[in-house]
């Protein structure tokens, strides 16, 4: 499973982002991580946002564009797309 992340889709994803009782998004993310989803940012956002790759939190790694990563994923690995 695959998170892909753009636009307000991000935020959760940045450094030191936290949920509304306080609690880091990187815990979470870290937890289901370890049981082999992947985050994944898109840079055309970050760089829209006038953010760098800085600004994403581990375990998110930043791709080039969310679109190309969403239809890679589909076409070559075989994923269905589900928007939230």
């Amino acid at each position: 499973m695959a998170v892909v992340g753009y636009a307000d889709g991000i935020d959760s994803m940045l450094r030191d982002a936290k949920d509304a009782n306080g609690k880091p998004y990187a815990d979470q993310m870290a937890t289901l991580a370890e049981r082999g989803v992947e985050f994944k940012v898109c840079n055309n956002t970050l760089r829209a946002r006038r953010l760098t790759a800085e600004a994403v939190g581990a375990p998110a790694v930043v791709v080039p564009g969310a679109v190309n990563e969403i239809i890679r994923l589909q076409t070559k690995e075989g994923y269905a797309y589900f928007r939230n």
